[in-house]
């Protein structure tokens, strides 16, 4: 098994080196994506908003969109409650694109151009195009985490930790 996947560390060096400037743009567009409505969520919660916006996702319709809330009471639903909720799904829809992208770009375009062939006439591994592929989409999510996360923790507000951002 261990030929299978031989030299898959040089293959994902090699994508992280042709691949730096698109992961740049997918973290810093995805990230700053995500971490903007955290302004526009704490509009909408000032005065009664969080209580209207409590009441819109008891809707059937909102619940099936977003999921159920991860409050009880409409005072326990807070600005952090409120984009958790929200922007779960939608940053995490728009992370498995990123990912998909990635690996098609990565697998199977690559051995529609015939680079696979090219690169298995080396001492490659046939999995090791996958391995690095994977190694490194999981290291694009890592880095996108990191970053929401960091930008999340920077806006200072009181209900959103580093412990939720993370």
């Amino acid at each position: 098994m261990k030929e299978k996947f031989a030299r898959w560390d040089i293959l994902f060096l090699q994508y992280l080196k042709r691949d730096w400037k698109k992961i740049i743009v997918w973290v810093l567009g995805l990230g700053l994506f995500s971490a903007a409505y955290v302004p526009a969520f704490e509009e909408i919660a000032k005065g009664n908003g969080l209580l209207g916006m409590y009441e819109t996702m008891q809707n059937p319709a909102m619940i099936s969109m977003v999921g159920t809330t991860p409050v009880d009471t409409a005072s326990d639903y807070t600005l952090g409650a409120m984009y958790a909720q929200e922007m779960l799904l939608f940053c995490g829809l728009f992370a498995m694109v990123i990912a998909v992208l990635h690996m098609v770009g990565h697998t199977r375009k690559e051995e529609d151009l015939g680079l696979m062939e090219l690169v298995r006439s080396f001492q490659i591994g046939r999995q090791a195009n996958s391995l690095a592929a994977t190694i490194e989409i999981v290291f694009i999510n890592v880095l996108l985490g990191l970053f929401i996360a960091g930008i999340m923790m920077s806006f200072g507000t009181d209900t959103i930790s580093a412990e939720g951002s993370f």
